[in-house]
């Protein structure tokens, strides 16, 4: 008698469902354009879909789409497309809806990347030769002239006790370009007895480049480009300096030189350096003559 129950209520149910089944209406649809929401153009292949249940449709090339087999209901379709905020709208569908949907374009901002370091030293392939160290100090009280003629290859063209000019392959004068720190110095151009003027306390290294290296440069470099190059400005927060010293009992000669630098560190990384030298000296003496 039970099972007999049991089969009469699925009978009914299943007769109940079929009934409720058949009344719903499930051919609706729902379409319309993706449009781009400042110019009013279709914007093609976005993606509308139906949050929830795995029905949707991507917009052809006019930006038209079409959901279509949907039943009566209240639905959320979210329209994406790539570089666009996407964009939902809860629809209560009792017959089939016509929808626009019109996305704004994402703008998509990288922040800045700043990158700090040191520039790797490259191995230099030009014909050149350096004075530094305790080589450059060893000379720091004589003219450059006078200190460059400790390279090989360098010789001086003498036109005064003080007036010393460096001679590369025979050429000198506006046939040699001298760079103090990057900055042409032409003095030695002006006549046969004007010499670089150039405080040799100034330099950290001294380097002379000689043969077709000296063409970038400039056409002036014939014999070849000396470069005097001051040592870097300091980067940790500090002040520090030196003072130096020197004498010649020729001429009753003496230099003075000092030199202050530092870094203010903090919120405003200032770096600067302050230098000077004083030298005197009276008439050179030689075995006959002054």
């Amino acid at each position: 008698m039970k099972g007999i129950l049991s089969l009469i209520w699925l009978l009914f149910a299943v007769s109940s469902v079929s009934t409720l089944a058949q009344g719903q209406n499930c051919t609706l649809s729902i379409s319309g354009k993706v449009l781009n929401a400042k110019t009013g153009a279709p914007m093609a292949f976005a993606n509308v879909a139906i949050k929830g249940i795995n029905i949707g449709a991507v917009a052809d090339e006019n930006g038209r789409y079409k959901i279509e087999n949907l039943c009566e209901g209240e639905y959320t379709v979210v329209c994406t497309r790539i570089g666009c905020d996407h964009l939902e709208h809860t629809l209560h569908l009792q017959s089939s809806i016509v929808k626009d949907f019109e996305l704004i374009e994402e703008s998509i901002l990288l922040k800045d990347v700043l990158v700090t370091g040191e520039a790797i030293q490259l191995q230099n392939t030009q014909a050149t030769n350096e004075l530094s160290g305790a080589a450059l100090a060893a000379t720091q009280g004589l003219p450059l002239g006078e200190s460059l003629k400790k390279l090989p290859g360098v010789t001086t063209l003498n036109t005064g006790a003080s007036i010393v000019k460096p001679v590369i392959q025979g050429l000198h004068s506006s046939r040699i370009l001298i760079l103090n720190n990057g900055v042409r110095q032409e003095g030695q151009q002006w006549g046969s007895e004007h010499a670089p003027e150039i405080d040799p306390f100034i330099a950290d290294k001294v380097n002379v480049i000689k043969g077709a290296s000296g063409v970038r440069y400039g056409a002036d470099a014939i014999g070849g480009v000396i470069l005097v190059e001051p040592r870097a400005l300091p980067t940790q927060k500090g002040i520090g300096g030196e003072f130096n010293l020197q004498g010649f009992s020729n001429g009753r000669t003496g230099v003075a030189s000092g030199m202050l630098q530092g870094n203010l560190g903090g919120k405003l990384p200032l770096s600067g350096r302050i230098q000077g030298t004083l030298k005197k000296g009276g008439n050179l003496q030689t075995p006959n003559y002054f």
